[in-house]
């Protein structure tokens, strides 16, 4: 878990630094994805894989103001 929370954290830092803007989606690994909602904030999405082809998506946000960033809602546990 952990180097997915600095993934998205390091994925909010740089997406602010280029100021990507609403809808854009970055796909951090296989199982990691961040999508753009609004100026300084992103939707995570990460997948647990439960076997048998039984995919579970957990969501959260990240939020980027004024240099500080905010992860609301962890992705899954190892």
């Amino acid at each position: 878990m952990k180097s997915k929370l600095h993934a998205l954290l390091g994925l909010a830092a740089l997406a602010a630094g280029f100021c990507l803007g609403a809808q854009d989606k970055a796909v951090l690994r296989p199982d990691v994805e961040v999508l753009a909602l609004a100026p300084g904030v992103w939707r995570h999405v990460t997948w647990k894989d439960f076997g048998h082809g039984r995919k579970v998506p957990a969501n959260g946000l990240v939020v980027v103001d004024d240099g500080h960033a905010a992860l609301i809602d962890t992705p899954w546990t190892p």
